[in-house]
């Protein structure tokens, strides 16, 4: 009975360090994105991977699910992928504006000023053939 009850607080203490390491998770996230400079798209990407790919954190942290008591373990992944979604969104949207504003500067710089006189046209004549 006593093993039982141990084993029933360390799986509550696992899912509560799950939940801190989960805030701390996203809270490192956030300001690892916020802390590009330049508006880097590839920064931004090598940060997708860092958090989101095979060996990625939030992948890291949806293994350690086995660890947790069973009944909590809906719980737990639930709030882990409400906080991996924000974070997701949270990329994608820093993203979607970089390009944005990349766009909007590449079409500034090739902007054409159609009130500048063009080429002049000149009158064709006919070639005559020998």
């Amino acid at each position: 009975m006593l093993v039982l009850l141990l084993e029933e607080f360390l799986d509550k203490s696992k899912s509560e360090e799950t939940m801190q390491h989960l805030k701390e998770l996203a809270d490192k996230a956030k300001s690892a994105i916020n802390s590009i400079e330049n508006n880097s798209l590839v920064a931004l990407d090598e940060i997708r991977v860092e958090y989101f790919g095979k060996k990625g954190h939030f992948t890291q942290l949806m293994q350690e699910l086995r660890n947790i008591a069973a009944e909590e373990r809906p719980i737990v992944g639930a709030k882990i992928n409400e906080v991996k979604q924000l974070v997701l969104e949270f990329l994608n949207t820093k993203k979607a504006e970089w390009e944005q504003a990349e766009l909007n500067a590449k079409l500034e710089k090739e902007r054409i000023d159609v009130t500048l006189p063009g080429k002049k046209i000149e009158k064709a004549d006919y070639t005559q053939l020998p």
